[in-house]
């Protein structure tokens, strides 16, 4: 998952954290779908020990999640790249989640690739999830795209290929309030080839 920002105005982000006012929303904030980066079958990457006693002793950790992540930072004329990848949904459906991300150098510009790569599964459904600040404002905007309007009235624009955009609801919690927002969600499904969804 990534978060992005403009100067001080936060525009994507996670959902955040339930924190001790906030104790009922705990677990469905740690669900990958509460995070921006890609679900396949609407299942998380990785599973939290249920409530009890070994919950108690130990807290909320990980039951289990990727065994093998990658990650990349390199520096080049078209700015700053970082390669990702995690095999978190292998054992589940035989998926593989590529990542790549790059700023451009007057960071003005994010542009993003995600790749699932598949041996064997088909038919999985996938979602790349971007969810957004409750201060920006989004619209959508003739041809697809959408325009992201941050407080302050700068603007930025989110084009996406290699599934269906669709704007839904979502929440923030940044503080120890529960804030509506929405998210960008880029829905689609792996055949008969790895799938590849462009993002900018």
């Amino acid at each position: 998952a990534f978060e992005l920002s403009s100067g001080n105005d936060r525009i994507v982000v996670n959902c955040g954290s339930g924190g001790q006012a906030n104790q009922a929303w705990d677990l469905a904030l740690r669900a990958t779908a509460a995070h921006s980066t890609v679900t396949v079958a609407d299942t998380s990457s990785a599973q939290i020990l249920p409530a009890g006693l070994a919950r108690d002793l130990l807290g909320p950790r990980l039951l289990d999640g990727p065994m093998e992540v990658f990650s990349r930072r390199s520096e080049t004329a078209q700015g700053w790249t970082v390669d990702m990848s995690h095999d978190a949904y292998d054992a589940l459906f035989a998926i593989r989640h590529e990542r790549q991300v790059t700023l451009s150098p007057q960071g003005l510009m994010l542009t993003g690739r995600d790749r699932l790569i598949c041996e064997q599964s088909r038919g999985r459904n996938f979602a790349v999830r971007f969810h957004i600040h409750p201060d920006v404002r989004v619209s959508r905007l003739d041809g697809g795209a959408i325009l992201l309007k941050l407080p302050g009235g700068e603007g930025w624009r989110f084009r996406a290929g290699g599934g269906q955009l669709e704007v839904e609801e979502s929440v923030y919690l940044g503080a120890n309030i529960v804030r509506r927002t929405e998210q960008l969600v880029i829905n689609g499904s792996i055949k008969d080839s790895p799938a590849e969804i462009a993002w900018v």
